[in-house]
């Protein structure tokens, strides 16, 4: 199509969306006013970014039969004091409503999309055009710090055989001399009993490894099957290992934490972490949130336009960084909705219902403009 015909048709159709209904009225309100008319609030977003903290608890636990298997151990077990670690952080935007942005559309006959805060989406959006806020994963549970038992293992008598000597006097005639005997009899026995029937059984699987692995050249034994059967060994080992030299725990947990920034907040110590103490909001390293504007995106216009348009925003761009001391453990770049700037459009562009206006749902930035397909 030629660029002169191309113009025309947009002109005609802009012209058509700007006068073909009756104006509607957008107007912002004030904290604290009273809305005595029938229409619809909505919300421009501002950023709040979410600071999510996975941490790690790593502690020893003693075994079942720790303190009767030290004799067996080349060392003693203790339990550790508890060792806290960070695995990962996440930096995530959010958008929550702007008070400060609160607008009351009325005679409104486009469909207008909200978030479940009241933020504005758009207006006349297709299904397929709404879009969710993906939220970061925040992981709470804890493994339960329990050891493997004895008897899910064993299944052997409660007693055994030992052999005992008995001194009988005996009396023959005038002369009585004291006899010795040998009896056997069975007893219950103790944790030290139990705790050598464990470590029979390790020395026994080493065995049985070592075998498997110098038998390694035999046709009979595919690497697939000698992969699986040392697997098993090695489970089997490390169980029994945890009954008589007790076992690491590793609890994972999560701290999630908000910020706001605007033009007189730009930093903010969120937590603590100590590898003692792990998060928490007095000892340790501090925590350190701190946002940094790039200069080059400062929005540099003045616009003159007013009224009681469309609002929109043009976020700014920053650098958020968290900083553990004065280590730097992450850095990401995202988009400032409140520290940008606050703009009108026509608001006649959504009087036709076949004109499509869709907003960032994070930002409130104007996104895309389309005509729906009749």
């Amino acid at each position: 199509m030629p660029i002169k015909h191309t113009i025309y048709t947009v002109s005609f159709f802009l012209a058509t969306v700007l006068f073909s209904c009756t104006p509607l009225k957008i107007s912002k309100i004030k904290n604290g006013q009273t809305i005595e008319k029938q229409g619809i609030i909505f919300y421009l977003p501002q950023t709040e970014i979410t600071a999510v903290i996975n941490i790690e608890k790593s502690f020893r636990i003693d075994g079942q039969f720790s303190k009767e298997s030290q004799n067996f151990l080349p060392v003693k077990q203790k339990n550790s004091i508890p060792q806290y670690r960070i695995k990962n952080i996440q930096l995530t935007q959010v958008a929550e409503p702007d008070t400060s942005q609160c607008y009351f559309i009325e005679r409104c006959k486009a469909q207008i999309n909200l978030d479940n805060k009241n933020i504005l989406l758009g207006f006349n959006l297709p299904k397929t055009l709404e879009r969710k806020t993906n939220f970061p994963e925040i992981n709470n549970f804890s493994t339960p710090a329990n050891l493997p038992d004895y008897n899910d293992y064993f299944i052997k008598k409660n007693i055994k055989e030992v052999i005992d000597t008995v001194y009988k006097v005996v009396k023959r005639d005038s002369i009585s001399y004291t006899k010795k005997s040998f009896v056997k009899k069975e007893i219950e026995k103790n944790k030290t009993d139990y705790a050598y029937d464990i470590y029979r059984y390790l020395i026994k699987l080493r065995k049985h490894k070592f075998k498997l692995i110098a038998d390694i050249n035999d046709s009979s034994i595919t690497p697939n099957s000698l992969k699986i059967r040392l697997y098993q060994i090695d489970s089997l080992e490390q169980i029994l290992k945890s009954l008589i030299a007790g076992k690491e725990i590793v609890t994972p947990s999560s701290y999630v934490f908000h910020f706001k920034p605007n033009s007189n907040n730009l930093s903010d110590t969120i937590a603590f972490f100590s590898e003692s103490y792990g998060i928490n909001q007095q000892t340790g390293k501090p925590i350190i949130i701190r946002i940094s504007m790039l200069p080059e995106f400062y929005q540099k216009f003045t616009s003159k336009i007013t009224g009681k348009g469309l609002p929109y925003r043009i976020p700014i761009q920053a650098d958020v960084s968290l900083f553990i001391g004065k280590n730097l453990i992450k850095k990401q770049r995202i988009m400032i909705s409140q520290m940008g700037k606050t703009l009108k459009y026509p608001s006649n562009i959504i009087r036709n219902k076949h004109i499509s206006v869709s907003y960032n749902p994070l930002t409130g930035n104007i996104e895309k403009i389309l005509k729906i397909q009749k």
